[in-house]
């Protein structure tokens, strides 16, 4: 009896040790797997990051390469940009200069439109420069024998003679301005009722041999003598700004004022 008894317990003892190293078992199984998965979650961290520290050295090397490369081309581009921004700007500025001098000379042959009586009669040039060959008193136009032009004729702006026609060529042609010395035009002062010669001297544009007795006041106004034999028109060259002769000259002198500003010219009219 006493046996049987104790065979139970030791088989109730053998159960509970039995549980309890099962459990123990368990649990170090459990501590086993987490510290598994964190040292394996570390291990593979740091293997991340040695892995991808030659990664990153890699990009930082080819880019510090790349860098000049690139650096070069975005200078190439921008170089041609700015080439084709300028040429752009160029152009821009051509044709707004281009503009002006279209609306320039639109408005100088309005103006001219305005003042002469006969238009059909005028023809417009350009100024393009001072003939190399004579003095400074002379321009080249851009109107020759193919457009009519003649050996005389005169050469207004904004009505006022400015000078005469004194050579032709095919497409250009040579001014001569009456501020040249060498001009000599016979003029008439409309109010005094009188003729003089017109020249052009040191003190500037004159009216010579004008009559002593004949009376001169300031702002009498000046035109050109039959300059145009063909058609006989007086042309209007200025008025009388001084009289520069002495008492005892025997002809008067005259200075004569004139609006005209020949070193600007640029659009002239020649009389056909």
């Amino acid at each position: 009896m006493c046996f049987c008894r104790l065979n139970l317990e030791n088989k109730k003892m053998l159960r509970k040790n039995y549980r309890i190293v099962l459990l123990s078992i368990l649990i170090v199984l459990s501590l086993l797997f987490v510290i598994k998965k964190v040292i394996f979650s570390d291990w593979q961290s740091r293997t991340l990051l040695i892995m991808a520290k030659p990664i990153e050295v890699g990009n930082n090397l080819i880019s510090r390469l790349t860098s000049p490369i690139s650096g070069i081309f975005q200078i190439g581009d921008l170089d041609r940009e700015n080439k084709e921004l300028r040429i752009k700007l160029i152009e821009a500025q051509e044709k707004d200069f281009n503009l002006a001098i279209l609306e320039n000379e639109n408005k100088i042959l309005k103006e001219e439109l305005n003042i002469q009586n006969n238009t059909t009669d005028l023809l417009g040039a350009k100024v393009i420069g001072k003939n190399p060959v004579l003095e400074s008193g002379s321009v080249l136009i851009n109107r020759g024998k193919k457009d009519g032009i003649q050996v005389g004729k005169a050469v207004t702006y904004n009505g006022f003679l400015v000078g005469m026609i004194e050579a032709v060529k095919d497409e250009i042609s040579t001014v001569r301005l009456i501020n040249s010395s060498q001009t000599l035009i016979p003029v008439t002062i409309i109010e005094a009722n009188t003729i003089g010669l017109l020249s052009s001297r040191f003190e500037g544009i004159v009216v010579e041999q004008v009559l002593v007795d004949k009376k001169i006041a300031i702002g009498d106004k000046i035109v050109s003598n039959d300059i145009e034999k063909e058609t006989g028109s007086n042309l209007l060259i200025g008025e009388v700004s001084d009289i520069i002769s002495s008492p005892s000259d025997i002809y008067q002198t005259l200075k004569v004022k004139t609006p005209i500003d020949f070193q600007g010219l640029q659009f002239l009219f020649v009389h056909k």
